[in-house]
C-alpha cells in the first residue's frame, strides 16, 4: 500500500510533526537509521543541502541509534547507485524478509542516493488473547476487529492472558497507558489512550513520562481489555528532502534520488502458545475494589508505541485517529 493512497494517515520521518486532528501518524526509527548512514558513511559529517528543509535539520541531530533497535526486525540503507545500492537492497530483503518486494527503487543519475528503511514487525504473545466476536466501534463509526480480555476471571487460560498486561496508568476509561509483553524479551508494547499534546513528540514524552510516575499495576479480575488488530503494509516515499543537491565539500553533486520508507505491522490476538504455558508475572501494586473496574478499551484516539527497553524513545510510534489502518469488520 503506498501511503499516497491514504487520505487519513501521515507518514513522517520528523517526531517534531504537529498532531493534526482526525489523521493517524506514523514514524519509525529505521529511517532515522538509514539516514545516520547516510551521514556516517557517504558525507562524513552533517549533510548540507540546498534549501535547508527542516526535516534535514531534524535528522542531523541523529536521535535514534541502530543499537536501540533489533537487527532482527527492519533494515536500513543508505548508498549511490554507481556503488550498487538497488542490488544491495534487493539482496538483503530476498535473503533477511521472505523476498519483500514491490519497491520502487529506481534511480536516475550515477551520483544519486537512495536512503531506504524498512521495518518488519509481527506482535506474538506467550499466551494467545481472545479474538474477540464482537466488532470494537471505534470513534462511534466504523466497526473494527479486537483482541484482548473481554472480561476477566480468575480461570487458569485467562489468569495467564491477563499476566501479560500492565497497567502503567489509569485515571479513567478514557486516560490511561498499558504495556503487552510480547515473546521478545527487549520489547515493550505500549498503549495510551490520551489526549494529544501539540507534536507528535511531545505526545510521546508525555505518555513514557506518566508511564515511569506510577508503579505498575496488574489487571484485575473483572477488568476489561479490548485493542483494535492491525495488519498492513505501507509504504512512504519522501518528497522533500530529493532532488536537492548536497553542499558539503566532499559530497558535491549528490543528490538524494529516493528516499523510502516501508513498514510491515501486525498486531492481533496471535500467541506462541494457545492454551499452555505461562508468560512472567506481572508485579504491582493491588487494585481490587469492586467499585473500580476498569475498562481499558481502545475505541478512540490512542498512542501505540514499539520499544525497546533500554532506549529512550520507541523505534516505531503510530498515533491512531480514525480506522483507515485498522482490520475493518
Amino acid at each position: 500500500m503506498d501511503s499516497a493512497q491514504l487520505s487519513q494517515t501521515l507518514v513522517t520521518i520528523d517526531l517534531r510533526q504537529e498532531m493534526v486532528p482526525g489523521k493517524n501518524i506514523i514514524w519509525c526509527a529505521s529511517f532515522q537509521i538509514a539516514w545516520n548512514a547516510l551521514l556516517d558513511e557517504i558525507v562524513k559529517g552533517q549533510l548540507e543541502v540546498e534549501g535547508a528543509p527542516v526535516a534535514v535539520r531534524s535528522l542531523n541531530q541523529k536521535p535514534f541509534g541502530r543499537d536501540e533497535l533489533s537487527r532482527q526486525s527492519y533494515l536500513a540503507r543508505a548508498g549511490l547507485k554507481r556503488e550498487g545500492v538497488i542490488d544491495k537492497v534487493a539482496q538483503e530483503l530476498k535473503d533477511r524478509f521472505n523476498g519483500a518486494s514491490g519497491f520502487d527503487l529506481t534511480l536516475q543519475n550515477p551520483d544519486d542516493i537512495l536512503v531506504f528503511a524498512y521495518l518488519w514487525k509481527d506482535v506474538i504473545f506467550f499466551n494467545r488473547f481472545e479474538n474477540l466476536t464482537a466488532p470494537l466501534l471505534f470513534q462511534g463509526r466504523s466497526p473494527v476487529a479486537a483482541f484482548g480480555v473481554e472480561k476477566y476471571t480468575a480461570e487458569a487460560d485467562m489468569e495467564k492472558r491477563a499476566q501479560q498486561v500492565t497497567v502503567l496508568d489509569y485515571a479513567d476509561e478514557n486516560d490511561f497507558i498499558i504495556s503487552l509483553r510480547s515473546t521478545d524479551p527487549e520489547d515493550e508494547l505500549i498503549l495510551a489512550k490520551v489526549e494529544p499534546q501539540a507534536t507528535f513528540l511531545e505526545t510521546i514524552e508525555e505518555v513514557l513520562r506518566r508511564s515511569k510516575a506510577l508503579a505498575p499495576l496488574p489487571l484485575e479480575v473483572n477488568d476489561v481489555l479490548r485493542i483494535p488488530k492491525f495488519d498492513f503494509k505501507l509504504q512512504y516515499y519522501d518528497t522533500e528532502i530529493v532532488g536537492k543537491k548536497f553542499l558539503n565539500a566532499g559530497a558535491k553533486g549528490y543528490a538524494i534520488g529516493k528516499a523510502v520508507q516501508a513498514i510491515r505491522f501486525k498486531l492481533n490476538d496471535r500467541g506462541a502458545r494457545p492454551k499452555s504455558g505461562t508468560a512472567p508475572v506481572t508485579q504491582g501494586q493491588s487494585f481490587s475494589s469492586q467499585e473500580d473496574i476498569r475498562a481499558f478499551i481502545f475505541d478512540k484516539q490512542f498512542l501505540l508505541c514499539l520499544k525497546q527497553k533500554n532506549a529512550r524513545y520507541p523505534y516505531c510510534a503510530l498515533w491512531v485517529d480514525n480506522a483507515e489502518l485498522l482490520i475493518k469488520r
